[in-house]
């Protein structure tokens, strides 16, 4: 049974009531780059009206765009995200989350980024 399926039958047998509590051991489980056959999981629906009637639309900057076939729009997966006009790379995103969870001084967190701390206070505050 693929890591996929083991996911997939753990969060089908979680009561909808218990699931903050069991959010815990899901999220280790979801950080990891879920693959199968060495392609991520990735669910796309267009941000704009919900469609799942999509197609793949190029690239740009080195990210997928989408082209919904449903409202004639494109779209890339960070489209009406916080991470859509933001020149943070994805990564200093997820390191910097890991980073508030820890409850790490803002300092440290600018000196570990490579960041300053006037960008990293924004971030906290606006994100």
């Amino acid at each position: 049974m693929t890591q996929r399926f083991r996911l997939i039958d753990m969060i089908s047998s979680i009561p909808e009531n218990r699931i903050h509590p069991v959010y815990d051991e899901i999220y280790p489980i979801l950080k990891q780059n879920l693959t199968d056959n060495d392609k991520p999981i990735t669910i796309v629906c267009c941000p704009h009206c919900g469609s799942v009637s999509i197609k793949k639309n190029g690239n740009y900057n080195g990210k997928q765009r989408f082209f919904c076939k449903d409202c004639h729009k494109s779209f890339s997966m960070n489209t009406n995200t916080f991470l859509f006009h933001n020149r943070i790379p994805e990564n200093l995103w997820l390191q910097f989350i890991d980073y508030e969870l820890s409850g790490i001084a803002l300092r440290h967190e600018a000196h570990f980024l490579g960041l300053s701390i006037h960008t990293c206070f924004r971030i906290r505050y606006t994100a």
